[in-house]
């Protein structure tokens, strides 16, 4: 991924609800691009689901990059 890709991104957020919300995602998002996540994908849950305003997919290519993965996001 790159600039592109994190601008296309931001175009599908636009419909959050909540302007921090949205940045979060993107945060999150772009985090996970960095440390060269495949396949970062954020869907809208915004008006569907009650419990999140979206959810942000990532692939993986071994289990090691998952952990390392999870631990940027966690920070």
């Amino acid at each position: 991924y790159n600039g592109e890709n994190i601008a296309r991104m931001t175009e599908k957020t636009s419909k959050y609800s909540s302007l921090q919300a949205r940045e979060k995602m993107l945060q999150l998002a772009t985090a996970l691009v960095e440390k060269k996540a495949e396949d970062t994908v954020i869907i809208d849950l915004s008006g569907i689901e009650s419990f999140a305003d979206g959810i942000i997919l990532a692939s993986a290519t071994s289990l090691r990059h998952a952990k390392g993965l999870a631990v940027q996001i966690m920070q």
